[in-house]
């Protein structure tokens, strides 16, 4: 077994059967039923409390740094500032390698010597490429900064500045993907809220004296610091394992990963680039307060996407269903979102007047129905994450359709800020009910399949994916 690091990795979700796990002459087993579901039951909630409750601190640390920026700005120079992070949440999809990076982490700790091998030298070299592709964006930007600039209204200097922000935002995930796929969550959390906590010290430091620019300066600073500190403290895993990583059977997942992490950046972020660019000073900077405040429930939400992830991933590795696993999580997430969009329609008036201050105010008659395609969309996430633990490409077919619609729509009915707010959760919604029925379909095709024979299941795309990679 790998050497602890940090805490140490805490026990996969189910570890390989023991001496207690022998099943008896007649068929029953040693260890009761009761005692495995109460035991995996309390890893459930456990994991559960500490993604969500970190997830919930970031998210009330992101409002404290979007009221500073709203006090400080005018809703003109807040939706610059807004735009161009949203531009580059898009164009960083770092989320799909750590994603691959939990994925080989868990699958490795569901084998019985739990060798973290393959997981470790995926871990240095995703690090590395990410580092080097991100520094590409940032090239890439500088060159057609000017075209980026006139779309945004924006000067250059705030593209290439928060350009800057996307290789430590890339190189930051797949240090998060290992401490997810050990199920890791005390570290994971608290490293969770310090990317918002660092961005939030140095927007505070610079806004004041540099505007707009100063937001966006603070955010890059924030995710250079972030970096830092995961990698200092993944130091260890990163550098341990040495040989080189099996790619090519890796490659359809890392397509989902990717394409999967971009269609929801459009989702989050698509709408805030749009509104900048149709609308007036006063209503963009307005609806960007909306979409900060309502997507904290989609952050909410995302904690519980977090910690199903890797438990999927195992339940795939042994060819168990997720049935179970998946209806708890998808009906904590929707409780816990259309909760949190009720508590922003009911006080949407005074949160935005505290929050950003008295010329924001205007958007709090749209903020509850904003925030309800959030929670929809959150339950989205949990059921994409679920499907691309199969390795299976056919979810694109459904993943790209609905993200184009989104943008589509939102260009032709953009009458009022209502209307775009309509149009996202109708889009939203569609796209959740078809990934729903994708998932359902999906898992009971998987677990009808005849065994094969070498005793799994042939129709598992999780399975095949872990012998050629494992």
């Amino acid at each position: 077994m790998a050497t602890n690091h940090l805490m140490g990795p805490e026990e996969p979700e189910e570890g390989p059967p023991g001496p207690d796990d022998r099943v008896a002459p007649g068929g029953g087993s040693q260890r009761s039923g009761r005692q495995r579901l109460a035991r995996e039951g309390g890893k459930f909630l456990k994991a559960n409390v500490l993604a969500t409750g970190s997830t919930l601190v970031a998210g009330l640390l992101g409002f404290v740094l979007q009221a500073v920026a709203g006090h400080a700005l005018h809703p003109g120079e807040y939706a610059k500032a807004s735009a161009v992070v949203s531009f580059y949440v898009v164009l960083t999809p770092g989320a799909a390698f750590g994603r691959l990076v939990a994925w080989q982490t868990s699958h490795d700790l569901s084998t019985p010597d739990r060798d973290l091998q393959k997981s470790g030298v995926l871990l240095r070299e995703v690090t590395v490429r990410l580092l080097i592709g991100g520094g590409l964006v940032v090239v890439v930007s500088s060159i057609i900064g000017p075209l980026l600039g006139s779309f945004m209204h924006v000067p250059i200097r705030y593209i290439i500045v928060g350009s800057i922000a996307v290789p430590f935002t890339l190189a930051a995930q797949p240090l998060l993907g290992r401490l997810q796929g050990e199920q890791r969550f005390v570290p994971w959390s608290l490293l969770n809220v310090l990317i918002t906590f660092s961005r939030l010290v140095f927007v505070i430091a610079l806004v004041f004296g540099f505007g707009a620019f100063g937001v966006i300066a603070g955010t890059t600073i924030g995710s250079v610091v972030t970096f830092a500190v995961c990698l200092a403290l993944l130091w260890p895993a990163v550098t341990a394992y040495k040989g080189r990583f099996p790619w090519r059977p890796t490659i359809p997942f890392i397509v989902i990963g990717l394409v999967s992490t971009l269609c929801i950046g459009v989702f989050v972020s698509v709408n805030t680039i749009l509104v900048e660019h149709f609308f007036n000073k006063v209503q963009s900077g307005q609806f960007a307060a909306v979409v900060v405040l309502g997507n904290a429930v989609y952050f909410l939400t995302g904690g519980f996407a977090t910690a199903v992830f890797p438990m999927v991933v195992a339940r795939h590795a042994r060819d168990r269903s997720t049935l179970g696993v998946m209806g708890a999580s998808l009906a904590l997430c929707a409780a816990a979102g259309l909760a949190g969009a009720l508590v922003l329609q009911l006080f949407g008036h005074v949160i935005l007047l505290d929050f950003a201050g008295k010329a924001y105010v205007g958007g709090a008659y749209y903020l509850g129905w904003y925030a309800v395609g959030m929670a929809v969309l959150g339950c989205a996430i949990v059921l994409v994450y679920t499907q691309q633990s199969l390795n299976r490409l056919n979810m694109l077919w459904v993943l790209i359709p609905v993200t184009l619609l989104r943008p589509i729509l939102i260009v032709m009915f953009h009458r009022t800020l209502m209307t775009v707010v309509v149009v996202s959760d109708l889009s939203v919604t569609g796209f959740a009910l078809a990934m729903l029925v994708l998932y359902v379909f999906t898992e009971r095709a998987r677990l009808r399949s005849e065994g094969g024979p070498d005793g799994t299941l042939s129709g598992s795309g999780a399975a095949s994916f872990a012998r050629s990679v494992g």
